[in-house]
This record gives structure tokens, C-alpha cells and sequence, in this order.
């Protein structure tokens, strides 16, 4: 969800400012006090990211974190 508001916004950024500013998201991990964002080829890596392009690279980027460590011990975690 928050890679689809940052990809709305950046949408929007392009379309009324052409000054380069940039809509990123992420995920504030309460635990170790660090952002997430996951991304392509790395999933692990603190820190903001910009939305995927297109529709693609969301679906991508969306079996990417289903398969993260990260996502995983959360649902190991649950049973």
C-alpha cells in the first residue's frame, strides 16, 4: 500500500513539477528503530525507495517481499 501512495504521488510530482522532487516510501521497523523499504534484488537494505514504475515492476517487487527473510520470520513467528 505504501508503495502504491508513493508511486500516486510521484505521478502527480511529474505531472505539476518538473523540478525533480521525488516520492519514496517505507516501513519504520519498531524493533531495531530503522526503515525498510524493499526493493528489487535486495530486500534487506535500510533506507527509503522509490515505487516501482509500473505495474510490473510492482507485481515483482511484491513476490520479492512475499519471499523476504524479513516477511518470513514474521510469519514463522505466528504459529
Amino acid at each position: 500500500m505504501l508503495r502504491f501512495a508513493a508511486y500516486s504521488i510521484q505521478q502527480e510530482l511529474v505531472a505539476t513539477d518538473p523540478t525533480g522532487l521525488r516520492a519514496v516510501y517505507g516501513v519504520c521497523l519498531l524493533e531495531t528503530r530503522e526503515v525498510w523499504a524493499p526493493r528489487l534484488g535486495n530486500t534487506e537494505e535500510a533506507g527509503l525507495a522509490a515505487a516501482p514504475p509500473d505495474l510490473a515492476g510492482f507485481a515483482d517487487l511484491g513476490n520479492v517481499v512475499v519471499r523476504s527473510d524479513r516477511i518470513a520470520s514474521y510469519l514463522k513467528s505466528e504459529k
